[in-house]
């Protein structure tokens, strides 16, 4: 496959599939909800698959100018409604461009990209990141960690569990478009 934007796009549109299947099978019917927290593997998975996608068969600038103007678009669509959501909506696109970003020069780059760990190492990162996040976001908006555990726990399990729908997507893209300079 020669067309560089035809290779961001397939490999973009599976993973992106593949977070979103990852999503129907915890989460059914609200995946597809954009009040419902599982919305997440719609919008991360859109922004982390655009992101990697870009990384991939672009180079970093551009990668980092598609993520903010996955966070514009991210923002028009969700339409936070105060502070706290637009800072909210900031961390978690930084951790999903962090998470992808380590991936891919730890890991992708020296040559393990279609390694079967993938997955799980963006799942990893991912859901740390997550909970990083998580964990400032309650700080800042002074909340008790202990009567937030669940947040904290449920954005963990969500990163972990859209990364893993990545990382599938991440597999299966390069078996269908092949190598970068096919």
């Amino acid at each position: 496959m020669e067309n560089r934007f035809l290779r961001i796009f397939i490999y973009s549109l599976i993973s992106c599939i593949c977070s979103i299947l990852v999503g129907i099978v915890f989460y059914q019917e609200h995946v597809f909800v954009r009040t419902h927290y599982a919305f997440q593997f719609i919008t991360i998975g859109l922004i982390g698959s655009v992101f990697f996608s870009i990384l991939r068969f672009g180079n970093a600038r551009d990668a980092f100018a598609g993520l903010f103007a996955l966070f514009i678009i991210q923002f028009l669509i969700t339409r936070p409604s105060s502070a706290m959501f637009i800072l909210r909506d900031i961390g978690f696109i930084v951790a999903v461009g962090t998470s992808i970003y380590l991936f891919f020069v730890s890991y992708f780059k020296k040559g393990k990209g279609g390694g079967i760990l993938a997955p799980v190492i963006i799942g990893a990162l991912l859901g740390a990141c997550n909970l990083i996040v998580t964990f400032v976001l309650l700080l800042v908006g002074r909340h008790s960690l202990i009567d937030n555990f669940p947040a904290l726990v449920l954005n963990t399990v969500l990163g972990i569990l859209i990364g893993l729908g990545i990382g599938i997507g991440i597999l299966i893209s390069n078996k269908v478009v092949g190598p970068k300079s096919a």
